[in-house]
C-alpha cells in the first residue's frame, strides 16, 4: 500500500493519473471538501473528464458539465443509447432515475462503469468514479463485501486501459488485503496557516465583529492548526464572542481542539503544568533543549513515546515478524522519514526524571505537548491496529507538519531495534541517579511545589526524583513531617540497586552522554553490601537542615 508522503495530495494524485494507479482511497472528515479539491486537481473546460459520484441514496450522478456526448449510460442494458439531454441537470435527474428504478445497490450499478460492450456505456476515457462512504462495504458485517471487493479489482483492471480512476471515499476506509498493493491511501493534509487566516477574516468579517489585532491572531491561529476547513469553520463560529477582545475565545478553541486530539487511539494532549524551573538538576539536557527552541527551526510539537522498548523490543522489518509490533515499527520508520520528524531518546532507570523533563518542555516553550500511547492504539486485528497508527501519525503531521519534535522514554534503549534508533536523529541521552547535592536540590523545589513549611528533611542518598516527589506528596497528604513520610518510602537505590548500577555501566560502556555533566553514571556505594542489608529505618537520618519557603 502506498502512503502520502511530504509530497501533496495533489501531486500524487496527479502522478498516480499519470501512470495508471487508478485505485485511489482517500481518508476524510469532510467529503464535499474534498471532492471540490479533486475537481480542481483535473483538467478544466473542454479537457475535464467526466466525473461522477456514487452515493447509497441518489446513486450515480454527474459533477461537472461537460459534453452531452460524454455523459456515460449507467442504465439497466449494455445496448442502451446516450442520454439525450440539453443540459446536465436534466441528464443526471434521468440518470438518477434510470439506476434509482432498476439498480438500487452499488454491485450492480458498479458493474456497469467497466461495461464493454456499447461505446457510450460505461466511464468515458479519463473519467473519474468517486464513491462516498466507500468503508462501508469492507465491513466484516457486510454480505456482500467478497463481491464488493471483487468488483472493485475487476475495474481497477478494465479501467486502467483507458486512464480512468476509482476514488474511494470514507471518514476511515480499512482497506481489504485484496486491495492493499493497489491502492494508494491519501488523508486530509492541513492547510497553510494563512488559509486558516482567511477562514478566520471572513467569518468575523461576514458577522460584523472587529477583526483581532495581528498578535492576537497569532494566538488564534496555533488553536485552529491541524484542522481541516470545516472543524475550523465550526470551532469558529462557537468561539465568537462580540463581548470578548479579542471577539474569538482561544481558551475555547483550544478545548475544542484537545477533544478532537484526545478521539484518536493512542494520543492526548498532556495536561501537566511543570515546567524546567520546577525541575531540579538535569541542567545539561534542559540547556540543550533551550537551544533547540532557539535555533533556527523549533519545534511546533513535543511527542512523548514513555517506555517505548515495551511496544518496539520485538519488532523487526528485516526477521519474520508479523505481529502488530513489527506492524507499528514499519509505520513508525516510514512516516518519520517521510515527514522528516527529529527526536531523542532519554535512558535511564525508573524514576530517574525521563518523563517529567519531557512534559515539561512543551510548557517551559509554550508549545502542543502530546502524549503518545501506541498500546492503547493495538487492537486484536493487526489491520485495524496498522489504521489506528496511521491515523495517529497523521494527525501528528497536520498538527506539527515537520516540526513535530519526538522525545522517547527507555529504561532500557538498547533492546530496541538499531533502525529506529537511528531515525532519533539527535542521538540518546542518559539520566543518573541524583547525587546527595542534586538531590536536596531537587527536594527544596519539589517542597516548594508542595508548598512545605521549612523543616529538618530524612537523609535522602539514594532517592530518585520519583521518590523525592513521592516523599513531599506524601507529606502534604497526610500532613505529616518528611522525616515521618520518609518511614513510608523505600528509595531506589536499595529496592533497584543492581539495575540502577547495571544500567548506569552499560550507559559508561556506550558512551551515552548524560543528561547532567558531573553526575557519575554510578553512584559510589550504590551497590554495596552494606546498602543491600541495612535496614531501611538504618538508612534514614535526620540531616540539620532547613529549607526556606520560597512559594
Amino acid at each position: 500500500m502506498l502512503t502520502k508522503n511530504r509530497t501533496t495530495n495533489e501531486q500524487i494524485f496527479k502522478s498516480a493519473r499519470r501512470t495508471k494507479n487508478n485505485l485511489i482511497v482517500y481518508n476524510t472528515e469532510d467529503p464535499q471538501h474534498t471532492i471540490n479539491q479533486i475537481i480542481s486537481w483535473l483538467p478544466s473546460g473542454e479537457k475535464q473528464p467526466m466525473i461522477i459520484k456514487w452515493t447509497n441514496i441518489s446513486g450515480f450522478r454527474s459533477l461537472n458539465g461537460g459534453n452531452k456526448n460524454r455523459i456515460p449510460v449507467l442504465a439497466t442494458k449494455a445496448n442502451m443509447t446516450a442520454i439525450e439531454s440539453q443540459t446536465i441537470e436534466e441528464a443526471s435527474i434521468e440518470l438518477v432515475q434510470r439506476l434509482s428504478d432498476d439498480f438500487p445497490g452499488i454491485i450492480s450499478d458498479l458493474k456497469k462503469l467497466g461495461s464493454p460492450f456499447q461505446e457510450n456505456v460505461g466511464l468515458p476515457e479519463r473519467g473519474v468514479c468517486i464513491i462516498e462512504n466507500a468503508g462501508q462495504y469492507f465491513e466484516e458485517g457486510y454480505d456482500k463485501r467478497w463481491e464488493y471487493i471483487q468488483i472493485i479489482q475487476d475495474l481497477v483492471k478494465i479501467l486502467k486501459n483507458n486512464y480512468r480512476t476509482i476514488i474511494l471515499i470514507g471518514a476511515e476506509i480499512k482497506v481489504p488485503i485484496e486491495l492493499a498493493q493497489q491502492a494508494i491511501v491519501l488523508s486530509d493534509e492541513p492547510i497553510p496557516e494563512t488559509e486558516i487566516e482567511k477562514i478566520l477574516t471572513t467569518m468575523i468579517t461576514s458577522n460584523n465583529l472587529t477583526m483581532p489585532t495581528p498578535q492576537e491572531v497569532s494566538k488564534i491561529v496555533p488553536a485552529l492548526r491541524g484542522l481541516i476547513p470545516h472543524r475550523i469553520e465550526k470551532h469558529i463560529s462557537l468561539a465568537l464572542d462580540p463581548k470578548l477582545k479579542p471577539v474569538v475565545n482561544v481558551d475555547l478553541l483550544w478545548q475544542m481542539k484537545e477533544e478532537v486530539i484526545n478521539s484518536v487511539k493512542g494520543l492526548h494532549v498532556s495536561r501537566t503544568t511543570e515546567t524546567f524551573d520546577d525541575i531540579g538538576g538535569l541542567e545539561d539536557i534542559k540547556s540543550f533543549i533551550t537551544k533547540l527552541f532557539n535555533g533556527k527551526r523549533p519545534p511546533k510539537v513535543i511527542a512523548l513515546l514513555s517506555e517505548v522498548e515495551k511496544v518496539f523490543a520485538s519488532a523487526s522489518i528485516s526477521g519474520d515478524n508479523t505481529g502488530t509490533s513489527s506492524d507499528f515499527l514499519s509505520t513508525t520508520l516510514t512516516s518519520f522519514d517521510n515527514y522528516k520528524w527529529k527526536g531523542m531518546i532519554f535512558d535511564g532507570s525508573a524514576g530517574t526524571g525521563k518523563d517529567m523533563v519531557i512534559k515539561a518542555i512543551a510548557n517551559t516553550f509554550g508549545v502542543l505537548g502530546l502524549v503518545i500511547d501506541l498500546n492503547g492504539a493495538k487492537e486484536s486485528l493487526l489491520g485495524v491496529a496498522g489504521s489506528n497508527i496511521r491515523k495517529l501519525y497523521s494527525m501528528l503531521y497536520a498538527l506539527g507538519g515537520e516540526d513535530v519534535f519526538f522525545v522517547a522514554s527507555s529504561n532500557a534503549s538498547e533492546q530496541l531495534p538499531s533502525e529506529l534508533i537511528r531515525r532519533f536523529t539527535f542521538g540518546r541521552r542518559f539520566f543518573p541517579m541524583p547525587t546527595k547535592e542534586a538531590a536536596l536540590d531537587i527536594l527544596g523545589k519539589q517542597m516548594r511545589a508542595f508548598q512545605l513549611s521549612k523543616q529538618a528533611i530524612p537523609n535522602i542518598s539514594g532517592y530518585s526524583p520519583a521518590d523525592i516527589r513521592n516523599l513531599c506528596n506524601l507529606a502534604d497528604a497526610l500532613s505529616i513531617p518528611l522525616v515521618e513520610a520518609a518511614k513510608e518510602i523505600t528509595p531506589a537505590a536499595i529496592v533497584e540497586a543492581a539495575r540502577i548500577r547495571s544500567r548506569g555501566e552499560w550507559a559508561q560502556e556506550h558512551k551515552i552522554k548524560s543528561a547532567s555533566t558531573g553526575l557519575p553514571y554510578v553512584i559510589p556505594g550504590s551497590e554495596t553490601k552494606e546498602s543491600k542489608d541495612v535496614s531501611h529505618e538504618k538508612s534514614i537520618g535526620v540531616r540539620p537542615i532547613e529549607f526556606e519557603q520560597n512559594i
